[in-house]
């Protein structure tokens, strides 16, 4: 897991990993959540779906889509509430991506603009839906009913959709069967501050040729900081994997030192969730020996 504070003057977005057992397999839930900037309590939204999320994943039974539904109708009551009982609140929100690795199945349920990336033989695909004004405007561009340099530069290029506040949400993207995952794939879960940078960095920063999972996503945020963008966002990303020549999914974090850590980041915390991830890993390799 990897973050940074970019141009903004706080850190509103979260991320989560977590493992967990679903009959009889291992699985790992990765979690971005990206606070809505310009809102009040956009960190304290983003932290408290993203910790109410993998609470009642953790509680939830049924098929993984179903579990993720679960999580995501628990997660929005609970900002519900919050925003209810706090009216300086009132206008918190936040975007949600959760990656769901099973095995070599990969679930997700997204709301909003954060990323859901797969790389694969060095080609990169967005897997999940945007729910930004970005691809309507593309289709008014392909419909000739909009120039593409007008639509780059609309204000409301990037004004959303959908979101998870206290009303209800529009769109989610949460398909019912799983994306079967290869063996050297990587899925980056990240929030949309990584979004403007080219596809081709993304791609050198992930190769496995770039060395680990910490130096790769060491690389790819500093050619973010490379851009000197004056307006960078929060950017934030967890990296899971399937490594070369087996079947089950394993995930692996690390990153540059955060500006402004979270909690969760703190480095207690990282070496609990290195310590976890171990545990996975070895574990996992035992089943295949």
């Amino acid at each position: 897991m990897a973050q940074i504070l970019g141009q903004r003057r706080q850190q509103e977005d979260s991320l989560r990993l977590t493992g967990f057992t679903s009959g009889g397999s291992r699985g790992l839930l990765a979690l971005v959540c990206d606070g809505m900037g310009g809102h009040p309590g956009g960190d304290r939204a983003s932290g408290l779906v993203a910790d109410q999320f993998i609470e009642h994943f953790l509680n939830a039974s049924g098929t993984m889509p179903e579990r993720l539904r679960r999580a995501l109708t628990g997660a929005h009551e609970a900002l519900q509430q919050a925003a209810s009982a706090n009216p300086a609140l009132e206008d918190m929100g936040t975007t949600l991506v959760a990656a769901c690795v099973v095995g070599a199945e990969l679930y997700w349920l997204s709301v909003g603009d954060s990323l859901l990336w797969l790389l694969r033989q060095g080609q990169l695909q967005r897997l999940n839906e945007d729910h930004s004004m970005a691809p309507v405007f593309e289709r008014l561009v392909a419909m000739g009913e909009m120039s593409a340099t007008a639509a780059e530069q609309d204000g409301q290029r990037h004004a959303l959709r959908s979101v998870v506040t206290r009303q209800p949400i529009h769109r989610v993207d949460g398909p019912e069967q799983p994306l079967r995952l290869q063996p050297g794939d990587a899925v980056l879960v990240a929030s949309d501050g990584l979004g403007d940078l080219a596809a081709e960095d993304i791609i050198a920063a992930l190769a496995p040729s770039a060395g680990n999972t910490e130096q790769r996503l060491q690389s790819l945020f500093e050619r973010l900081q490379q851009r000197q963008d004056p307006q960078q966002d929060n950017a934030s990303a967890v990296l899971l994997e399937i490594p070369p020549h087996t079947d089950s999914a394993l995930a692996t974090g690390g990153g540059i030192t955060p500006r402004s850590p979270s909690r969760w980041l703190h480095p207690i915390g990282c070496i609990l969730v290195a310590l976890i991830l171990f545990l996975i890993v070895t574990e996992v390799v035992g089943d295949l020996q």
